[in-house]
């Protein structure tokens, strides 16, 4: 039971409690992290002080929920007094607190890398580029319990030629452990491809696979956006940049003019899709959303408000009526989307946080 005097212990598991003199001393297990202690009543006080600052410098600039009850803790201990008790500062959260956070964590993913050895684990790395633009590559740990983030490496002084690479997967296998590692998977690029054949040498129950979804992404990246020095599929290809390129300027004009927004807003209940050019299918699901409010879009441009208003750039307002009117355009938009449909589907199935590689095989 919890004595009003003493409302900390509500926090502590007493396990052990001797009396020596007049101090009351007990050994206490930390119901936070599991830790145990010796010590009197102050000192358990002070440690659960400690584990909640910890937890308050997590949170900060996250907003609690409507009706959260985690402030409580922290009002009870104000109102509490402590003789003796120093707040933790800057460098003892930073080292000593965080030190004892990482081993709370590694506590807490215990179980996932106690599944590694019975059901194996696939190492997966990706590059990308932050908002400082530093070039990082990640590593994460897929099993069938649950993926798990390993680390991430800052690559910016560094040439990524295939033995960096290799050396940065081989690395991770080392601390995950090889003999449960069973496969690597990453994009396909050429310095991916020939890290891997380093990583297969030293270690030949390892085999690589190439992400499926980066895959199928390339595909229809090479469809919608072919380059000039691919004559053949440039040649062939093209239009559907052209026309890409025609949902952008309508999308931009609109979205670029409050009142042309607003006048869209009357005819459709929903609006343009902003895709990030490094999402997968970024064209496709742009040219869908344009398919889904068409009707919407032609009500828009024979309007009378659409015709009226001369506050901005009137040709380019009368283009995009022309364009949005033009039945062969609409019709090399269906064109596209139907052919991509296929990958764009199978893309669909990929792009999910669950085993799914058996999904490849049978579609």
């Amino acid at each position: 039971s919890t004595d009003t005097d003493k409302p900390l212990k509500a926090y502590v598991t007493v396990v052990e409690q001797r009396s020596e003199g007049n101090t009351n001393n007990e050994t206490w297990i930390c119901n936070y992290c599991g830790g145990t202690y010796k010590g009197s009543y102050s000192r358990a006080e002070m440690r659960e002080l400690e584990t909640i600052a910890t937890e308050k410098a997590k949170r900060v600039q996250v907003p609690f929920p409507n009706g959260t009850t985690s402030l409580n803790p922290p009002i009870d201990m104000t109102n509490t007094s402590i003789s003796g008790y120093v707040p933790p500062n800057y460098n003892f959260i930073r080292k000593t607190m965080l030190q004892r956070e990482k081993n709370n964590v590694e506590k807490l993913l215990q179980p996932i890398k106690g599944t590694w050895y019975e059901k194996g684990v696939s190492i997966v790395s990706d590059g990308w580029t932050d908002a400082q633009k530093r070039p990082l590559i990640n590593f994460m740990a897929i099993s069938s319990a649950t993926p798990m983030f390993f680390n991430a490496i800052d690559g910016t002084s560094e040439f990524k030629d295939k033995y960096y690479i290799a050396k940065l997967i081989l690395e991770t296998i080392s601390v995950v452990g090889a003999q449960n590692v069973v496969q690597i998977i990453t994009d396909n690029a050429l310095v991916c491809k020939a890290a891997s054949s380093i990583v297969e040498g030293t270690y030949p129950h390892i085999f690589w696979s190439p992400c499926v979804v980066h895959t199928l992404n390339l595909a229809l990246r090479n469809i919608c956006a072919p380059k000039p020095d691919h004559e053949d599929v440039y040649s062939e290809c093209n239009w559907i940049a052209l026309t890409a390129a025609d949902a952008k300027f309508i999308k931009k004009f609109i979205t670029n003019h409050s009142m042309r927004f607003a006048m869209l807003k009357k005819f459709v209940d929903l609006s343009f899709l902003s895709i990030s050019e490094t999402r997968f299918a970024s064209v496709i699901v742009m040219l869908k959303r344009f398919k889904t409010i068409k009707k919407g879009l032609m009500s828009l441009v024979i309007s009378e408000e659409w015709s009226h208003y001369k506050e901005d750039d009137v040709q380019t307002a009368a283009f995009v009526k022309e364009m949005i009117l033009n039945d062969e355009w609409w019709d090399k938009v269906e064109y596209i989307l139907k052919f991509t449909e296929p990958v764009y589907d199978m893309l669909r199935s990929c792009d999910t946080d669950v085993s799914n590689l058996h999904l490849v095989y049978e579609k």
